[in-house]
């Protein structure tokens, strides 16, 4: 795909931009490039970034993510193991997931290299867990601060709306960290500017895994499971959680100002013809879009159109009523299982297995009953031969008519 520059003069917006996980790091390693253009980071505090990660981001995968100096990486708990072994002990760690599981699906190696690993449920530990919490608001915290006033690279004075600030969430949906925190840090954010009685819209920028056009079934899963979540809070839900005695968060999902989220892209498409792109690829046009929405009129012309839409009550849709029935009602665990329950099964090896032994059983029927053979032969010596036996790759020809009828009628995939 070949890389798109959109020219526009500059408009500053007092904006934050937090990355969840890999992906939403990548974006903000793209982003930064692109302020590095026109501003100089060392004195600018128009628009301030926060990565946040169980793991350094890689960059093989996607070198701008070394320009990403504001990272948080979480700690993984010590007593990691000894959570998943005993989960009644720790009721509001284990809160994400189901009451009945089988834990040992979890214990795979897990580091600060490694991080969540598409794991959505453990980066939901790491979170709960530890001085995370703490360490996640403060640092989210520290990000509400900008000067009235901000200059481009050459020292000129840019124009510079400080209300209503805009913050962006950006994570994939299909990985670990990002799509095991996106919700917890969104409420953390709002919880915050409704401390400081700031007016501040929450933006999610949410990739799906349709561009990279992967077919891992425990991405999936963790997507759908994201996504069923983030459907019954934009729905008006109540989320509440509290960490340990300090702290509770309870955001009504009613009003603007008490949402969890204003506004929410998705972002699941490949490029026009249908290719599968990097994703290095989908974070720089992430970054890009984030940068005119931040910092150029391009922004600036959204955000009305989006006013406008708000205030013209044009979208009027009849929502049927919310069910009773005792799986909806205790959705949220419901909704957490799905990336823990789902099951890759090995198709190809199970396909392959039984295709042979119905063919050793069709064999039997056809080739040793005929021949008025002993069919505790070892296959070895049916197939190969053996003393006084003439094997069937000696004799295939005679019998291959009669084989290949046999699995048309009986199997009608040849």
């Amino acid at each position: 795909m070949d890389k798109v520059n959109v020219t526009a003069n500059l408009s500053v917006r007092q904006s934050i931009v937090i990355g969840l996980g890999g992906m939403g790091t990548f974006a903000l390693g793209h982003l930064k490039l692109k302020l590095a253009q026109y501003f100089d980071l060392r004195s600018f505090d128009g628009i301030n970034l926060l990565a946040i990660d169980t793991a350094r981001p890689d960059p093989s995968l996607c070198p701008e993510a070394e320009n990403v100096t504001e990272f948080l990486q979480l700690n993984h708990p010590d007593n990691f193991y000894a959570l998943i072994d005993n989960p009644d002990n720790y009721p509001d760690i284990m809160g994400p997931l189901p009451d009945r599981l089988d834990y040992s699906i979890l214990k795979e190696p897990v580091s600060s290299e490694g991080g969540a690993g598409t794991w959505r449920s453990f980066s939901q530990i790491v979170l709960r867990s530890s001085d995370n919490f703490r360490l996640i608001y403060e640092n989210i915290e520290g990000l509400f601060v900008s000067s009235p006033i901000q200059r481009d690279k050459d020292g000129n004075q840019v124009q510079f709306s400080q209300s209503p600030l805009i913050i962006y969430i950006v994570a994939s949906l299909f990985g670990g960290t990002g799509s095991g925190t996106f919700i917890d840090v969104a409420a953390i954010t709002r919880e915050i500017a409704k401390q400081r009685h700031t007016r501040a819209r929450i933006i999610g920028i949410f990739y799906l895994p349709g561009f990279t056009q992967t077919k891992d079934f425990r991405c999936t899963a963790g997507t759908y499971a994201a996504l069923k979540e983030l459907e019954y809070f934009l729905s008006g839900n109540t989320y509440e959680i509290s960490f340990g005695d300090r702290t509770q968060i309870s955001i009504s999902n009613k009003t603007g100002a008490d949402k969890l989220f204003n506004l929410v892209f998705l972002i699941d498409q490949p490029t026009g013809n249908r290719e599968e792109m990097s994703r290095c690829m989908m974070a720089d046009v992430v970054g890009e879009m984030i940068f005119h929405l931040t910092s150029t009129e391009i922004g600036n012309d959204f955000f009305n159109r989006y006013q406008d839409i708000l205030t013209s009550g044009t979208f009027n849709r009849n929502y049927p009523p919310p069910a009773t029935d005792e799986i909806r009602e205790t959705g949220k665990t419901f909704y957490s299982t799905f990336t823990i329950k789902t099951l890759s099964l090995p198709l190809g090896l199970l396909k392959d297995y039984v295709l042979t032994k119905y063919a050793l059983d069709v064999f039997q029927k056809l080739y040793l009953k005929e021949k008025g053979m002993d069919t505790g032969i070892k296959i070895d010596e049916i197939v190969f031969g053996g003393p006084g036996l003439t094997g069937i790759v000696d004799d295939l020809d005679l019998k291959r008519d009669a084989l290949t009828q046999n699995f048309r009628v009986n199997t009608n995939i040849l």
